[in-house]
């Protein structure tokens, strides 16, 4: 489509799967028309795309009081490290610091309350 970028592309230029762009579509942080089975969207409207799905993805620096390691998360869920990669983005937020990948406490303690636990992170 002449005047138009596949939606992959601009995931591609900011790292993020074809997956994670497809939920941010379906999220309606960016409108995508599809043609010919693949989505496209307007040159133009480019640099919105891009600075809506930086600030929907945007990533917050480690701070102690309000993030968590997914090491630790997983304990205090009682599931693995793995487990909770699988959620972070649909029920965990995620943050990073220099050494660790974290979650904030605050979607962590939304989880531990939908199941019932009452301790917070």
């Amino acid at each position: 489509m002449d005047g138009h970028v596949q939606v992959k592309d601009i995931g591609q230029a900011v790292d993020l799967a074809p997956a994670r762009m497809r939920e941010l579509r379906e999220r309606g942080v960016f409108d995508a028309v599809k043609y010919m089975n693949l989505w496209w969207v307007p040159e133009e409207e480019i640099p919105q795309i891009m600075y809506r799905i930086n600030q929907y993805t945007l990533r917050q620096p480690f701070d102690p009081a309000n993030h968590i390691t997914v090491k630790d998360a997983a304990d205090k869920l009682g599931v693995t490290v793995n487990a909770v990669y699988a959620v972070i983005g649909e029920t965990l937020d995620l943050a990073e610091g220099e050494l660790w990948k974290c979650v904030t406490r605050a979607s962590l303690n939304k989880v531990l309350a939908r199941r019932g636990r009452r301790r917070s992170a």
